[in-house]
């Protein structure tokens, strides 16, 4: 069938296309069932239709706008057009199944596409939304996308992210309410928020991975993995994770909240620099590599540890903590860096297994630690009011910018207390 015009379609059963082509200005209708699947068909807009107790399918060939009401049980909408956008759903499109769209080109969402506690599937070349809303149990992309993905509205109602590969491009989804992401979910960049976020799968980005709880918690489960050149954690309410965090840099914080990264037991966290991470209660980070602290790392009370060998713990940054300050190195050795600063209004502890050394700067109500394995050098311009229990395999030296009180006891092979005030 042919037209200029508008195409209309009624039945009370089954419309199915056998044979040739539709090509018409606009499409509605009402009906049981809808399949008009064959290739060659050329409908511009898709208005209003009503499908009862059956699925709308529809297969096209040039762009396609939806500006009517279209529902059904499940909604399919296939267009082989490379147009940007090939299908743009201005109307609205509801279904309480699967709702599906698949297109050569780009898809673009004004309107509302509403899957109820079903699934919405987007496969394109690129997918965007200029308000509007997405709602949807399940989001995901079955067969994956090959540009940008950027569902920006924070009206979006969508339960789950599940697999949704994303080939060139950023994957970003703002969500207006709790989301949990069972993945994979992976793209260049990839930025999902939500009132509460929990990661119970993969989430892979070759760039930045950028997770946000708007309202609540950030939790990454034991079956979760987070993996970027940077990481970006942020739970307004707090962050627990007790999956896999992969990461050359990771940074983030909680205005209303702790963050605990203790990894999961086996595999633990793979963090190579800790950039900037401010929390409102306390702060625990335990890596598996070698560790940087380049950032300013804030919170009441901070734990920082890692099991590598070697050089394991380095602060060029700060740490800054208004209770205690706990740095362990628990297989290498640990280094305050010239640049670097540890600091702990009440106690600051540091242990290592081999050397200890610093010329940076620790302020401490309290010092404690030292190496079970090596010596400890601390020459930094510290600021240490009092020296607690201290012990190392090899030589103690700690130079300190006033008055020090030792508590003890402190041992090593030679003990050398340098201070510019009383001793």
């Amino acid at each position: 069938a042919t037209t200029a015009g508008a195409l209309e379609l009624h039945s009370s059963g089954t419309i199915t296309q056998l044979e040739g082509t539709l090509s018409a200005a606009s499409l509605s209708g009402d009906a049981g069932d809808v399949s008009i699947l064959l290739n060659g068909n050329a409908i511009a807009t898709l208005g209003t239709f009503t499908v009862t107790g059956g699925d709308f399918r529809l297969a096209d060939g040039i762009a396609l706008d939806v500006t009517g009401a279209v529902s059904a049980v499940n909604v399919a909408l296939t267009d082989t057009a490379a147009g940007t956008p090939a299908l743009t759903v201005s109307g609205s499109v509801a279904g309480t199944g699967t709702v599906g769209f698949t297109t050569t080109g780009t898809q673009r969402f004004t309107g509302t596409v509403d899957a109820g506690s079903g699934t919405l599937d987007l496969n394109a070349a690129g997918v965007t939304q200029e308000g509007g809303t997405l709602i949807a149990g399940v989001l995901l992309s079955s067969v994956g996308v090959t540009g940008d993905v950027r569902l920006d509205s924070g009206s979006n109602a969508v339960a789950t992210l599940g697999g949704f590969t994303v080939t060139g491009g950023t994957l970003a989804l703002t969500d207006g309410v709790a989301l949990a992401v069972t993945g994979p979910a992976a793209g260049t960049d990839v930025v999902l928020s939500g009132t509460t976020l929990n990661i119970t799968g993969a989430v892979n980005a070759s760039g930045t991975a950028s997770l946000t709880a708007t309202a609540g918690t950030l939790d990454i489960a034991a079956t979760g993995m987070v993996s970027g050149i940077g990481v970006v954690l942020n739970g307004a309410a707090g962050i627990t994770e007790t999956g896999v965090l992969k990461a050359d840099t990771l940074s983030g914080g909680s205005t209303a909240g702790g963050a605990s990264l203790t990894g999961a037991a086996m595999t633990g966290n793979h963090i190579g620099t800790l950039g900037d991470f401010a929390t409102t209660l306390d702060f625990t980070l335990d890596d598996n590599t070698a560790l940087t602290v380049a950032g300013t790392v804030t919170a009441p009370n901070v734990t920082l540890s890692s099991a590598a060998g070697g050089t394991a713990l380095t602060v060029s940054g700060a740490v800054t903590a208004t209770g205690t300050a706990s740095l362990t190195a628990t297989a290498g050795a640990m280094n305050i860096a010239a640049t670097g600063t540890v600091s702990g209004s009440d106690a600051v502890v540091l242990q290592a297994v081999q050397l200890l050394s610093g010329s940076g700067v620790v302020v401490a109500g309290l010092l404690s630690g030292g190496s079970s394995g090596g010596a400890v050098s601390l020459t930094g311009a510290n600021l240490i009011a009092s020296l607690g229990s201290f012990s190392a395999a090899g030589d103690v030296t700690v130079a300190n910018g006033q008055a020090l009180t030792v508590t003890g006891p402190v041992s090593g092979t030679l003990v050398t207390l340098k201070t510019s005030g009383s001793l």
